[in-house]
């Protein structure tokens, strides 16, 4: 009797770990940290008799490997001339006295901010601040004046609680914004507040409550009179903020927009407590990058990605690209591979720069260009990869990317990886028999696990992989700073 009840329970156990990697919908996800007999079948995958029957390539990249290369490079003549002006001026722009901060803020991939140094605060803390501010000229830059980390500043600034302007043909936009620690981010959204007039004075406050919401907090934004807010969620206070600086800095985007803005009588919470500044004088706040002129590379498309000889590695400035039938890639030249082959990868990854709508893929894809896919997007008839890219809400997921054809598999979940610069190891494996012969892939990045059965339309219209490297996600949007070493994969067939 034992012996049968044994044996019952391994058969149901055995039929719910198949049901739990059958694919019934065309998209299922599954984190393996909790199941343990799932983790057991997924990691023979990495002992299956069919990884012997594949060539692997391996690269330490302590020399250049001499990939081939297309449209990766910056292009000198799409350089534009970037200027960082601001900081404490005498002027009267806001016209409440002479003395104000401000100045042009120009959009930029290099760092720039004009600050007090606050010591640290938290989301534990009361943060309140507000002040006046006028825009006098701008089109399409932006700039943020509020409580933000000297670390890092950006688009979607990490660490940081305040007010994004924006300036746009003789209009001026405002709003209320929030970015945790990691990159979850939560704003007001321009239509809550009237469009701002140029030459006009407007005034703003912040107040942020760590004890209202029900203990997760929220921010009052005021602008001109009008309120609204933004509410905290767990998520968001679990993340955390970690605030040293208050002042202004540039909006974090490809080179070449531009506004005009000052900001007086500003009120702002620092660790030991409130500051009150008319600035009549100098109040010698830290200056980083906020007085120069360069020409700077960093536009818009302008790619700078391929092997790193200072660094030993390989990858750099990647876009969002544009639907093209261009490739824009770096890599090397596999099999040919299809979607009955065993495929698998393996390396450290670094992301030391990650802004909203970017992304970038590493993996084997068909270097053919122009096949349109159900989003309507552009790009290679056939991927197997990894995609780094997600909502702003996340960050960026390191998730698995299947094309075959017009069809395409990338699940809306998957390991998070953080723009924070830390290196990471990361593997995919696809396993061309998984998942009752449609195929899966398992993608580990650090300690996180990821499976992703396939739809079983992707292997049906099959793939033919020529190709293993790095390109840009499509479409158009923003840019990734990524960079891979100790790269091995399956190269081809024995």
């Amino acid at each position: 009797m034992k012996k049968q009840t044994i044996l019952l329970s391994t058969i149901i156990l055995v039929a719910l770990v198949s049901l739990g990697f059958q694919n019934c919908g065309g998209m299922r996800s599954l984190s393996l940290s909790n199941l343990t007999s799932a983790q057991a079948v997924a990691d023979d995958w990495m002992h299956l008799p069919i990884a012997n029957n594949y060539l692997k390539k391996t690269f330490d990249f302590s020399s250049d490997p001499h990939w081939v290369e297309s449209r990766n490079r910056p292009i000198a003549g799409e350089a534009k001339s970037v200027t960082q002006k601001y900081g404490y001026t005498s002027s009267n722009n806001v016209g409440l006295g002479g003395g104000e901060i401000g100045g042009l803020f120009s959009r930029s991939l290099t760092k720039s901010y004009y600050a007090d140094n606050i010591g640290q605060l938290t989301l534990n803390d009361r943060l309140r601040a507000s002040g006046t501010f006028v825009i006098k000229d701008g089109s399409d830059g932006g700039a943020f004046i509020g409580w933000f980390n000297s670390r890092e500043q950006g688009w979607r600034p990490p660490n940081f609680l305040g007010l994004h302007t924006q300036a746009d043909h003789g209009t001026g936009y405002a709003l209320g914004a929030f970015t945790s620690a990691t990159w979850n981010a939560a704003a007001t959204g321009y239509t809550e507040f009237p469009a701002l007039d140029f030459h006009n004075r407007h005034t703003f406050s912040i107040d942020y409550n760590p004890d209202a919401n029900s203990g997760l907090g929220s921010a009052t934004i005021t602008l001109d009179g009008n309120t609204s807010k933004i509410d905290f969620t767990k998520n968001y206070r679990d993340d955390g903020a970690l605030f040293d600086r208050f002042g202004i800095f540039h909006l974090g985007k490809s080179a070449g927009a531009s506004i005009e803005i000052y900001f007086d009588d500003i009120e702002y919470e620092s660790s030991t407590g409130t500051k009150k500044l008319k600035f009549s004088s100098d109040p010698n706040w830290e200056g980083v990058g906020n007085n120069v002129t360069f020409n700077d590379l960093e536009t818009y498309g302008n790619f700078d990605f391929g092997y790193d000889a200072e660094n030993k590695r390989i990858g750099g400035l990647i876009w969002r690209m544009d639907n093209s039938t261009d490739s824009y890639i770096y890599a090397t030249s596999v099999g040919p591979l299809n979607q009955n082959d065993y495929l698998e990868a393996s390396g450290t990854v670094t992301f030391p720069l990650g802004q909203s709508d970017s992304g970038a893929i590493i993996g084997w894809f068909n270097n053919t260009w122009g096949d349109e896919d159900t989003y309507g997007n552009l790009g290679s008839p056939g991927i197997v990869g990894i995609e780094i890219e997600g909502p702003s809400a996340v960050g960026f997921y390191f998730r698995p990317i299947v094309k075959a054809g017009k069809e395409r598999g990338d699940p809306n979940e998957g390991p998070v990886i953080l723009p924070d610069g830390s290196t990471l190891n990361w593997r995919i494996i696809y396993d061309p028999n998984a998942n009752f012969k449609s195929g899966a892939i398992k993608v580990y990045l650090g300690d996180q696990t990821y499976v992703y059965d396939l739809p079983p339309v992707l292997k049906q219209n099959g793939f033919t992989l020529d190709h293993f490297g790095i390109f840009p996600v499509r479409p158009s949007g923003s840019g990734v700073k990524i960079y891979f070493d100790d790269l091995t994969f399956v190269s081809g067939k024995k």
